[in-house]
């Protein structure tokens, strides 16, 4: 199936009325069934991170969309693939947090005998 184009658009409530603060775009090839907000700076509550879940069953994708300056400032859109069969699984932690108080991405992907846990760290532009 080729990919659609995709719109996260943000709404503030402001005296009764809704007003468009920022939207962001990218391509997907199905839909979205799941949502959770984390963020960036979990202690200070600063940073959204808007995180959409894409696939079906034990398959797919996270699209994370990372407001680092605010739901006003540019989003930065990232997809983080997942899944499992009887050969390997790859799944994702997204409640950690490092040393600087910034949120961290915990990957562990088992292959038969090897296993390994990897870390992605806030760049300023993308989870590395």
């Amino acid at each position: 199936m080729p990919d659609s184009p995709f719109y996260l658009t943000l709404f503030t409530q402001e005296s009764g009325r809704l007003r468009r603060v920022n939207a962001a775009k990218f391509a997907e090839d199905g839909d979205a069934h799941r949502l959770e907000t984390r963020w960036l700076h979990p202690r200070e509550k600063q940073g959204p991170v808007i995180m959409l879940r894409f696939g079906v069953g034990d398959e797919g994708e996270w699209v994370l969309v990372t407001y680092p300056d605010g739901i006003a400032g540019r989003a930065f859109v990232q997809k983080i693939g997942f899944g499992g069969d009887q050969s390997y699984s790859s799944f994702w932690r997204f409640d950690l947090i490092d040393k600087r108080g910034v949120m961290i991405l915990r990957n562990e992907y088992e292959e038969g005998e090897k296993h390994e846990v990897t870390f992605l760290k806030w760049n300023g532009r993308k989870f590395n």
